[in-house]
């Protein structure tokens, strides 16, 4: 509502005529408004939808995901409400999966003028599933405002209601952790070596084997495809030292060597003598593989009956 009052200074003295366009002359007022903001109210205010997107980065990692079992974490969701009504939060996370496949979603009530409100929802076997060429969490919440009806509510432009997404380990601060990851891996080559203590009174420097055989029994409980350089430094034929390379998978393996015309130099001054194996095991870094954590590649080692 606009009011205009006023005044009229007059004729000063001079006679004007009062005819009929005299008595049907006006003059209009016109007011306008333009470009108004509003800094604070109090109003009524209706149910309203406030709606917002957006995208976590993963930190760039030479490993890529596409599924990954979490073993232990929380998804948190925290929110701080500044405004004088209360509202609905309902949030989706389609890279988060429950083991039937569904995606995360959760609807949190908001009272008003509320901070730290907590939704904490537990990602033991949920799925992390994203694409290898795109490493990133989508999410999408919007929030339902409660109609205020007759009651008067304050706001000002400073008013927001501020939404927080945090997937942590259940130790705050912590790492997530996996008990199944699929994806791409690159990593550098896992080695592992031991001794094989030789087991008579006679005391070796070196001697020529006549027979004998070796046993490689690999049992993968880690599901990963890759590929074994296995070294025997003591054990040598025409100047080269036993090493043999082959490729695992699923399936157990059974590799057996044939020994005959080895030479076995041993350290005669050792108190005992052993002969040292190593094994380097090589993850490929174009193939997409499942790997099971938890587990281990077991390469079991067995040296029967050397005749010199």
């Amino acid at each position: 509502l606009v009011q205009v009052s006023g005044n009229s200074s007059g004729t000063n003295g001079i006679s004007i005529p009062i005819d009929e366009d005299a008595k049907n002359s006006a003059f209009k007022i016109e007011i306008s408004a333009s470009n108004l903001k509003v800094i604070a109210a109090s109003a009524k205010i209706p149910e309203q939808l406030i709606e917002e997107s957006g995208t976590i980065e993963l930190e760039p990692d030479s490993n890529k995901f596409v599924s990954a079992t979490i073993a232990n974490g929380n998804l948190i969701v925290k929110v701080d409400n500044y405004i004088s009504l209360s509202s609905i939060l309902n949030i989706s996370i389609p890279n988060l999966q429950d083991p039937s496949g569904a995606s995360y979603s959760s609807i949190i009530n908001i009272l008003q003028n509320t901070l730290d409100i907590y939704d904490i929802t537990n990602m033991e076997n949920y799925s992390l599933v994203m694409e290898a060429d795109n490493q990133a969490i989508q999410y999408s919440y919007n929030v339902l405002t409660i109609d205020s009806e007759n009651q008067l509510v304050p706001v000002t432009q400073s008013d927001s209601i501020i939404v927080e997404i945090l997937l942590e380990g259940t130790d705050s601060g912590s790492d997530i952790s996996f008990s199944v990851f699929q994806g791409y891996l690159n990593q550098n080559a896992m080695e592992d070596s031991n001794l094989i203590d030789i087991e008579t009174a006679t005391r070796v420097d070196d001697a020529i084997l006549q027979s004998g055989k070796l046993q490689l029994s690999v049992t993968n409980n880690i599901g990963i495809e890759a590929n074994v350089n296995f070294t025997i430094n003591q054990l040598s034929k025409n100047g080269h030292v036993l090493d043999t390379s082959f490729f695992i998978a699923n399936d157990p393996l059974q590799l057996p060597i044939n020994l005959a015309g080895y030479l076995l130099d041993l350290d005669p001054d050792s108190e005992i003598q052993s002969i040292h194996c190593n094994s380097v095991i090589d993850i490929p870094t174009e193939e997409e593989m499942t790997l099971t954590f938890g587990e281990s590649i077991v390469i079991d080692v067995n040296i029967d009956t050397l005749y010199f």
